[in-house]
């Protein structure tokens, strides 16, 4: 709907699998904080192994406060709060995309 081109998973192992086996440029991960089987900061940083130059929107349904404690709020600078609206994610998912280092920004810190 915004024009990107989105390639999805359904559990955080296919999306490390996809990350590793595919050829295609991934530019952003969008994933949520708590996932099937690991967190989402965990998950990122399993990613970040594969791909260390991807920044990532970590995206909750639950309060800041409780989410806290997986670190994503402290120490990630890209999160969005569910829900929201498609000028939310549309915004979000630029500034992201704008922090990339092959855009000159400054990627997402490592945990």
């Amino acid at each position: 709907m915004l024009g990107y081109r989105v390639l999805t998973a359904d559990h955080p192992d296919k999306a490390l699998r996809l990350a590793q086996e595919s050829g295609e440029a991934i530019d952003l991960v969008v994933t949520d904080v708590i996932l099937p089987g690991m967190s989402g900061p965990a998950f990122y940083e399993r990613f970040r192994r594969l791909r260390p130059e991807v920044p990532c929107l970590f995206v909750s349904g639950y309060p800041p406060d409780l989410i806290d404690d997986q670190g994503v709020i402290a120490s990630h600078i890209h999160f969005l709060q569910k829900p929201f609206t498609t000028r939310d994610l549309a915004e979000k998912v630029q500034a992201a995309l704008a922090s990339a280092p092959s855009r000159g920004g400054t990627p997402t810190p490592p945990r």
